[in-house]
C-alpha cells in the first residue's frame, strides 16, 4: 500500500467517524425529543382524564344547575320586587 492509498483509506475512516459522531449526536437529540413527547403526552393523558371527570360530575349534577338556576332566577325576581318598593337591603 503506497502512501497515496493510506491517505485516502485514512481519510475514508475519519469521514466515517465523523458520520458515526454525528449520528450518536442525533440519536441523542432524538432520545430528548421523545422523552419530551412522552412527558407530553403524560400531562395530556392527565389533563384528559380530569377533563372526563369533570365531565362526568356536570352530567350527574344537571338537575341541580337547573334548580340553581330556577334559584337565582327567583332571587332576581324579589330583588327587583324590593326595588319597587324602594326598600334598603
Amino acid at each position: 500500500m503506497d502512501f497515496k492509498q493510506f491517505n485516502l483509506l485514512e481519510n475514508k475512516i475519519v469521514q466515517a467517524l465523523d458520520y458515526i459522531n454525528a449520528l450518536k449526536k442525533e440519536n441523542v437529540q432524538l432520545q430528548e425529543r421523545i422523552h419530551l413527547l412522552e412527558q407530553e403526552l403524560e400531562q395530556k393523558d392527565t389533563r384528559l382524564f380530569e377533563l372526563e371527570k369533570e365531565n362526568d360530575k356536570y352530567n350527574s349534577n344537571e338537575g341541580l344547575s337547573e334548580r340553581e338556576l330556577y334559584i337565582s332566577n327567583k332571587i332576581n325576581e324579589m330583588l327587583k320586587r324590593i326595588e319597587a318598593l324602594d326598600i334598603e337591603l
